[in-house]
């Protein structure tokens, strides 16, 4: 899959705070501001980056069909494109919806396009970001929502999507684990 021609990141550093960076090169628990952030202009050491960062785009320079508002953001949705744990019966690349900015991101465009989804069998799968240092929590939505979609209920496509975030936030999240965490030494340093 190509990236869009002439989408940029720009000034968005989402990527930079809510995913987990775990590489040697750099140990970074999701939730938390990368140390080379810089808060609307990117990336200090962008053209040095470690390779899980090099290799990450999210769903929206991927997809033609999301314009600027769906930047993350702008948008407080990170899309992630995702080929493992998509269930048979789907297309092989289902999409991830990784919520950070609260419940008012279920908006009309954000219905519609769930709903596209939905009808085409493409796995969609809601995810609520965790707490600072902890992993996201995701639902896959299809079968929640194949029924309302197929009505053309939008009524119930954005209740279940609400109760969806609602039952999420209640989550007991786990404490993310990374392989290359720094030590206690290391980190004193």
């Amino acid at each position: 899959m190509e990236l869009v021609a002439h989408r940029e990141c720009g000034k968005c550093t989402v990527c930079c705070k809510v995913l987990a960076i775990d590489d040697p090169a750099l140990a970074k628990p999701p939730g938390t501001l990368c140390a080379n952030a810089r808060a609307g202009s990117g990336c200090k050491i962008y053209d040095t980056r470690p390779d899980p960062c090099r290799g990450f785009f999210c769903g929206w320079r991927y997809l033609r069909e999301l314009d600027d508002k769906w930047r993350p953001d702008r948008s407080g949705i990170m899309i992630r494109l995702q080929t493992s744990a998509v269930p048979p019966g789907y297309q092989p690349m289902g999409i991830q919806f990784l919520v950070f900015g609260g419940a008012d991101v279920i908006n009309p465009g954000f219905v519609n396009y769930i709903s596209s989804l939905v009808a085409r069998r493409i796995a969609v799968f809601l995810a609520l970001r965790g707490p600072e240092g902890y992993s996201d929590v995701s639902v896959l939505l299809n079968d929640h929502l194949a029924a309302a979609v197929a009505r053309g209920d939008r009524n119930t496509i954005v209740k279940t999507l609400r109760g969806a975030l609602e039952a999420m936030s209640k989550n007991k999240f786990e404490r993310a684990v990374l392989k290359h965490a720094p030590t206690a030494t290391a980190a004193a340093n």
